[in-house]
Parts: structure tokens; sequence; C-alpha cells
């Protein structure tokens, strides 16, 4: 199924993971906008520190070198490096 497919509320959650992901910075207040338009802000508090929460899991496992070696890796580039 492709994103575009989704419901609006799960491409909107989808792409705040993404900016997330990428460092978490803000760079288009349309995101923004969009998460208000769909959340409230207590879901975005929420859905912001579980996305967190396991985004940090990932990188500490990568880091301590415990993934598992048939595991498909994603490597998304640190923003200014």
């Amino acid at each position: 199924m492709a994103r575009a497919d989704l419901p609006e509320r799960l491409q909107v959650a989808l792409a705040w993971a993404d900016m997330l992901l990428a460092g978490g910075h803000i760079a288009d207040p349309e995101l923004e906008d969009r998460m208000r338009l769909h959340f409230s802000q207590a879901e975005i508090v929420e859905l912001t520190y579980a996305m967190g929460t396991f985004i940090g899991y990932g990188k500490q496992i990568m880091i301590l070198g415990l993934e598992p070696e048939n595991l498909p890796l994603t490597v998304v580039p640190t923003p200014g490096t």
C-alpha cells in the first residue's frame, strides 16, 4: 500500500515521524499545522514522545552493534554532516 493510499491522519503522523527521524526540527510550518488539524496537543505530545523513544532505542541498538545480522538496515544521514 502506498503512503498516498493511507488515511490523511496516518499520512500526517508518518510525515511527523520522518521529521523526527531526520533530526527533529520543524522545517515546514505546514506540517505542524496539519498535525494540529488531525491531533490534539496531548496526542501530539504522546506521539512525539513515543516516536522519539523508539528512534532513540534504534540508534542505541545500532551504536552498540546489537542489531540482528539479518535485519534490513536503512541509513539516514545525520543533518549537517
